[in-house]
């Protein structure tokens, strides 16, 4: 078991450093090796290494919900807002938990569609799975100013800042 785990380790190594190496994949490596290798990809900035890594993921397992969130955050990224929204909901159609989802859906919907009221919906289901959340106090103020019908300029710089 540890050989195996051993020769894992060294073919992810290999396909990290010589991603040609396609023959190895196909023998030892696994979604969750590809979910790592693709999120180290997008870390460095390599986004299409990234997006072929999701996709390999996703056609064995084509409800694989992370994977759908991470072409969601490089669709974010790249400005392809349509795209992201796709992904993050495809993300939530299999885990209607991933709080991650609800708050990028409602970034996305608050700052670039300028779609304030689908935003602040999203925020609250974030709110209701992440109840803890840093950004609590001020998604509440802002959902509070906006369900008034105005937006303070305050809270809304403040709540700006904190999202960027």
């Amino acid at each position: 078991m540890i050989q195996k785990d051993l020769l894992s380790v060294i073919s992810l190594f290999l396909l990290l450093i010589f991603p040609g190496c396609s023959h190895l994949e196909n023998q030892t490596i696994n979604n969750e090796q590809l979910i790592e290798r693709g999120i180290y990809h997008y870390r460095q900035n390599y986004w299409d290494e990234a997006i072929a890594d999701f996709n390999k993921v996703l056609k064995r397992e084509p409800k694989n919900s992370t994977a759908h969130f991470q072409i969601g955050v490089i669709c974010h990224k790249k400005g392809q807002f349509d795209e992201a929204i796709n992904r993050y909901k495809k993300a939530l159609m299999t885990d209607p938990f991933y709080s991650k989802a609800y708050f990028n859906l409602a970034v996305i919907y608050y700052e670039n569609k300028n779609d304030v009221e689908k935003a602040l919906d999203y925020f609250e289901k974030y709110l209701k799975l992440v109840p803890n959340s840093k950004l609590r106090l001020k998604i509440e103020k802002l959902t509070k100013s906006q369900r008034k019908g105005k937006i303070d300029k305050d809270i809304k710089d403040s709540f700006e800042k904190e999202v960027k």
